[in-house]
């Protein structure tokens, strides 16, 4: 029997798809360039967000003294809370943070895919020894 492998890569695509929609509908529009800009790639079995924009990373973690230190490196930014503005600077919008229920969708969506791909390959595996 070959090695034992599964690709989830569909199941990453599908993802990437459900985490840019909920990112759409959170992310602050003025102009509509930063929304665009968002995009979610999926590499090495993770899904990447990354902006076009660099004022995207003003808008997720905030600036002067709303600034909480290194633009997410070891900050949890939590979840989107919707827009409050502030004074001083731009307060964290969290517009990148998925919302509970997505991320249980997508958790229970890869695992259902890998269980499925299990089970295709038990069965192969059982009708190549049976035989």
């Amino acid at each position: 029997m070959d090695d034992f492998n599964i690709d989830i890569t569909e199941a990453l695509n599908m993802a990437a798809r459900i985490a840019q929609t909920a990112i759409d509908i959170q992310i602050p529009v003025k102009t509509g360039k930063l929304k665009a800009g968002i995009k979610i790639l999926v590499e090495n079995e993770s899904l990447i967000l990354y902006s076009e924009e660099d004022y995207g990373a003003y808008t997720e973690y905030g600036t002067g003294k709303y600034y909480k230190g290194n633009y997410g490196e070891g900050w949890d930014a939590g979840l989107f809370a919707g827009y409050v503005k502030g004074e001083g600077g731009i307060q964290a919008q969290k517009w990148s943070s998925l919302p509970i229920e997505t991320e249980t969708e997508i958790a229970l969506m890869i695992e259902d895919e890998i269980n499925r791909q299990v089970d295709i390959t038990i069965d192969k595996a059982y009708k190549e020894f049976s035989i």
